[in-house]
């Protein structure tokens, strides 16, 4: 019998909120499978570096809108 294993919180909010850049490693992916890179690799690679960069890029984005000047 298997044990069952629920999702954290953390989990649940990981996945919609790291589809952009989901979408955007699969077309990398099949883009580098076509030149024969293995497509685990390239996605064990290019998921994390994917997700901080949105993450980094969204997190920018809401500094400059909380520190607009306001007139």
């Amino acid at each position: 019998m298997t044990p069952i294993v629920d999702a954290g919180m953390l989990e649940r909010i990981l996945i919609p909120a790291a589809m952009p850049a989901f979408l955007l490693a699969r077309l990398m992916v099949r883009a580098l499978s076509r030149i024969g890179v293995s497509e685990v690799y390239s996605f064990m690679i290019s998921m994390p570096l994917l997700i901080a960069a949105l993450f980094y890029v969204v997190g920018s984005l809401i500094d400059k809108w909380k520190r607009k000047p306001s007139p």
